[in-house]
């Protein structure tokens, strides 16, 4: 339904809206619809479930702007007023600014004549006092003082329920708020699949916009992926994806509008129809009057969120207004404001970041406008980039201690926001700055995934850099990083080249740790290169230094060195010790990647000396250490490799369980699997099936799809012969039914399935499973077409007559 068709409704409303002079109307309905509700339909269930508790008979449908409020509410009441025997009655307050006027706009909208000797009040519950009537209020955001007047109206009139529409809770005794979101999102995919894409409802919404336009538009591999960027950048908000498919698509292709859209977001978002609202006509419009209802101080504050690319902790935002000189008590009144409009999202403890109070991306791209017209770029910038770099190089000790994983969480929540600094100190040619933060988060990227990222972004600043801008104290710190970087690529001879100027420079500042720091890299270097010889000279010079220092990192990073030298020249049983060495240290410094690299290393070193039964504890603690960690791909390989040892000891269905766990993680981690994993994993699974009936392999390998990785990893080998495996595993929750499954349903599909059968939401169902609820939602949106159903209750009947749960 789109903004043409509420006008439409409202225009014929005039049909029912005015009877004779205070004589009670006969049944009053909502037009019809001129279209469907797209990606509503669990909304509107929900709603009714609601309001068939009959706890309240206030409700307000509350969303930020665009969500789609009035038509959600229109389609709700629709589906109402076959409960009312006096129907429905619509008022419409999107164009009255006096709040004084409410009850007299009620009365004519009514065709309810004002008594001169009763007030407004009186007049209006005279009518409805014994009227069994919905009443449904649109756009009262703007008129809340008057929000009073309703509990009494209640009160006085028991067969009224009365539906509000507003963008902020009206917070008066009674009320019941349903909270309206933006569409579920596309879930991440390469390549996206176009018939299972066109589910997802706001791609749908997209669409069925498009097409009123150009009817013969089609959805296909070569657009999918930039129709589900479009849909992802908008956040999933009706109006937005709406104002960008009628105009927008006329004016551009999928791939060129997304880039629009990123960069001229509010130039792009306009509607010429002549019948839509003014209101409506612009995405600044549309948020215009959001923003003029807001006090000084709340919009202030607007204007300061709006700087940070990645939301904001209240810390940030607190620093942010001292930097400014700017009072921090007026943030938190002030934010209870902007989160009660919808204009902030609060954080939560269920939700992704449960720290940053964020906007949507259309609505932060009008703040930055605000920034602009207030002429308070530079100084809010300024502000900005200096908090990040100070928590940056805050926070760069603790990544290899015992705080490491709580400091790479804070870093990864915002990795947005040092993109946007790095942009910021570039433009304003701070490259000093740029260079600064850079190697205070190499570390950071190599941890978490960003290798190939904070390379470029290192190297870019580095080709800007000139000599007499930046202190060789920074430079060199960058050169060192930017050398790491490269090693974990396996860019040698970049990495040699950086570490050459790295060790000039700290030579000539006369910076003892870094020149070993640098010492122990070009170690590492030449064993890549293949000058086993040279490398004694690297760590015999670095050795000392890192002894008188006590730095037992760079001591453990040493006595790696010296292994692998050992390793190069065959001597497998000395590099075992040195190892054993380098391992005993790290733990004690309590670096979680250092150890797993360290238990890699040692347990390959292991597995040479044939030692299975050692080399299986060394991978499943280094699986353990990477749960811990978090990171999807790395613990999917560890499994991977527990599995690998798991074969040579006999243990064939434990080897099929882990590498189903691993196979199921990797389709959540974007498909992430290096050749050398693809080719382990390839063979792993030839190797099973010479030795299990492939019946017996499938249901293992599907039953370890349904365990989280520490399940999986802690399952007990079967006792049974394997040709005799019946997957009688004890996880909790986790074993399934595994015959054939109907109309060709997956292992996960049906699990997914008999979890919802059971009642839990999707975020319910992502936290059982490890997943993310998008993923869900993209599972859901494969299941329901399987099983020719579009509603929960309709997939749950399914399942219960199937006896799947």
């Amino acid at each position: 339904m789109t903004c043409g068709d509420v006008m439409a409704a409202r225009d014929s409303s005039s049909t029912w809206n005015n009877p004779s002079a205070n004589e009670k109307a006969g049944t009053k309905h909502i037009p019809g619809p001129l279209k469907r509700l797209i990606g509503r339909q669990r909304d509107i269930e929900r709603f009714l479930e609601l309001f068939a508790l009959r706890s309240s008979r206030l409700f307000t449908i509350v969303g930020t702007v665009g969500v789609g409020k009035t038509q959600f509410a229109l389609h709700v009441a629709s589906a109402l007023q076959s409960s009312f025997p006096d129907g429905v009655g619509a008022v419409f307050l999107d164009s009255l600014f006096d709040h004084t006027l409410v009850l007299s706009t009620i009365l004519r909208t009514l065709g309810i004549t004002e008594d001169p000797a009763s007030s407004d009040f009186e007049t209006l519950c005279s009518f409805l006092h014994e009227t069994h009537m919905l009443l449904l209020l649109d756009t009262f955001e703007h008129l809340r003082p008057a929000a009073s007047f309703l509990p009494r109206i209640l009160d006085a009139c028991p067969g009224i329920t009365i539906l509000v529409v507003s963008r902020a809770g009206l917070k008066v005794r009674g009320e019941q708020q349903f909270p309206l979101f933006p569409l579920d999102l596309p879930d991440y995919a390469d390549p996206y699949d176009p018939e299972v894409l066109a589910y997802n409802p706001a791609v749908a919404l997209f669409l069925a916009c498009t097409r009123t336009h150009l009817p013969q538009f089609q959805l296909t591999s070569e657009n999918a992926g930039y129709i589900a960027q479009i849909c992802t950048h908008l956040e999933g908000i009706p109006l937005a994806l709406e104002l960008a498919a009628t105009t927008g698509m006329q004016l551009f292709p999928p791939r060129m509008l997304i880039k629009y859209l990123e960069q001229h977001p509010l130039h792009i978002l306009v509607n010429e129809e002549q019948d839509v609202p003014e209101r409506q006509r612009t995405w600044s419009k549309t948020i215009d009057r959001s923003y003029s209802l807001l006090q000084p101080q709340e919009q202030r504050l607007f204007r300061r969120l709006a700087i940070f690319a990645g939301g904001a902790t209240l810390e940030a935002l607190e620093d942010l207004y001292e930097r400014l000189g700017e009072k921090s008590h007026t943030i938190v009144p002030a934010l209870a404001v902007l989160t009660n409009h919808r204009l902030v999202i609060a954080p939560s403890e269920g939700s992704a970041d449960p720290t940053h109070f964020r906007m949507l991306q259309v609505i932060r791209a009008y703040g930055r406008e605000c920034i602009n017209v207030e002429r308070e770029m530079n100084d809010i910038v300024q502000a900005y980039t200096a908090y990040f770099i100070h928590l940056a190089k805050e926070i760069e000790p603790q990544l290899i201690g015992a705080a490491q994983l709580q400091g790479l969480d804070i870093l990864d929540r915002e990795q947005n926001n040092f993109r946007a600094v790095f942009t910021w100190l570039v433009e304003r040619n701070e490259i000093e700055n740029a260079l600064d933060l850079s190697a205070a988060l190499w570390k950071f990227w190599s941890y978490r995934g960003y290798v190939a990222e904070g390379y470029q972004q290192v190297a870019q600043l580095l080709k800007m850099c000139q000599d007499e801008m930046v202190s060789a104290a920074v430079r060199a710190k960058a050169y060192y990083a930017a050398a790491l970087l490269a090693f974990f690529q396996l860019h040698i001879a970049a990495m040699r080249e950086h570490l050459q100027v790295c060790l000039k420079l700290y030579r000539e500042i006369d910076d003892k740790h870094g020149y070993a720091m640098a010492l122990n890299a070009m170690g590492f270097c030449e064993l890549l290169q293949g000058h086993n010889e040279n490398v004694k000279t690297y760590y015999e010079q670095s050795f000392p230094i890192f002894q008188e220092m006590g730095d037992r990192w760079h001591l453990a990073e040493a006595y790696a060195l010296m292994a692998r030298e050992a390793q190069a020249q065959g001597n497998h049983l000395r590099a075992r010790q040195l190892l054993e060495q380098s391992l005993t240290l790290i733990k004690e410094v309590g670096d979680r990647r250092a150890i797993i690299q360290a238990l890699d290393f040692l347990g390959s070193i292991v597995c040479h000396l044939k030692e299975y039964e050692t080399a299986l504890q060394m991978y499943k603690e280094k699986s353990l250490t990477a749960i811990e960690l978090g990171e999807k791909p790395l613990i999917a390989t560890s499994l991977e490799e527990v599995g690998a040892i798991a074969i040579i000891t006999g243990q064939q269905a434990w080897a099929a369980i882990l590498i189903g766990a691993g196979e199921a993680l990797r389709e959540t981690s974007w498909g992430l699997i290096s050749d050398a994993d693809r080719r382990r994993v390839g063979d792993m699974k030839m190797q099973l099936r010479a030795n299990m009936n492939e019946e017996t392999l499938a249901r293992i390998w599907a039953q370890g799809r349904a365990l989280t990785p520490t399940q999986a990893l802690l399952a007990s080998p079967p006792e049974t012969p394997l040709e005799q495996e019946a997957t009688t595993l004890s996880a909790p929750d986790t074993t399934l039914n595994l015959s054939m499954y109907p109309d060709q349903l997956t292992p996960r599909q049906v699990e997914i399935l008999r979890l919802l059968a059971k009642g839990l939401t999707d975020k319910e169902i992502a936290a059982r499973l490890s997943i993310s609820p998008r993923t869900v939602n993209a599972h859901l949106n494969k299941i329901y077409p399987k099983i020719n159903v579009s509603t929960r209750s309709a997939a749950t009947r399914y399942a219960v007559e199937r006896k799947l749960i």
